[in-house]
């Protein structure tokens, strides 16, 4: 049987990822995980009866953040209380509906999915949110250098920078979620590259510029022209690459959805996700 997933819009994502302070970013984030983790046990979203206790031994935090946790229930716009000890966690999808091309609306998200499992802990969400703020980086450039019809453009090359904007973290936790994705394959990176050019050697800027596609060099030192080639980012595995897309609510493919199962025979296709 194949796998279920929950999708996720994305700037709802991201609206969860800002802070005054790394402390605030984290209890955002932290708030958002608990939403998903309440979205995943229950198809219709209605939780009944979660004590702290229960917060406790099921997303293996501790007593203040379990309290904490419960607390954004009675506070936070993902929650909506309905009385005698139930909640229910409101959609993840964008209502607003919006025009086509051909004159109709729609309702659709950029969003991005995960693997249903209703036994994740607290940090191992936390630690996908995060996993999925990364790989956004990598796939919205890629996403615009499409859109300008430019297949060979440098979509791939991101600063430590690019990414620490989008998941708003510090330099050293970026690294450890670059260096985890690649050891798990989910992304590939070259290293970064620096190159120097002496402008008392006729020629050689120019060179080193045409040889690069780029037009200045990234600083100067005296005489000495430095041109910093950030690393390049490309998927590991399809996968991670098709987690973050554009989706239409509602649409259904004509007739039957089929899938071929392993020993060859034909099955009806799960749903591949719960009504987020």
């Amino acid at each position: 049987m194949g796998k279920h997933y929950l999708h996720i819009r994305m700037d709802l994502v991201k609206k969860y990822t800002y802070g005054a302070s790394s402390q605030e970013v984290k209890a955002h984030k932290e708030t958002l995980c608990f939403a998903i983790w309440c979205k995943m046990q229950r198809r219709n979203s209605v939780i009944f009866n979660l004590t702290i206790k229960d917060v406790k031994k099921k997303l293996g935090v501790g007593y203040p953040k379990a309290r904490k946790l419960l607390k954004d229930v009675k506070e936070d716009g993902l929650f909506t209380e309905l009385g005698n000890g139930r909640f229910i966690v409101n959609t993840f999808r964008d209502k607003e509906k919006k025009p086509n091309k051909k004159g109709g609306r729609f309702q659709g998200a950029y969003v991005c999915r995960i693997p249903i499992n209703k036994d994740y802990k607290l940090k191992e969400l936390y630690s996908i949110v995060n996993n999925i703020l990364y790989t956004s980086v990598i796939s919205g450039a890629r996403q615009d250098c499409f859109n300008v019809g430019n297949n060979d453009c440098a979509w791939h090359q991101l600063t430590t920078n690019s990414f620490a904007k989008v998941v708003n973290m510090g330099h050293g936790s970026i690294c450890r979620i670059k260096k985890n994705l690649i050891c798990e394959g989910k992304i590939k990176s070259t290293y970064a590259e620096m190159h120097m050019a002496d402008d008392r050697n006729e020629g050689e800027m120019e060179r080193t510029l045409q040889r690069f596609g780029r037009r200045n060099f990234t600083f100067n030192v005296g005489n000495l022209h430095y041109l910093i080639i950030p690393c390049s980012y490309s998927f590991g595995d399809r996968e991670t690459s098709v987690a973050i897309k554009h989706r239409i609510y509602g649409y259904k493919l004509k007739g039957h959805r089929m899938q071929i199962k392993e020993n060859g025979t034909i099955g009806n296709l799960p749903d591949d996700f719960y009504g987020g």
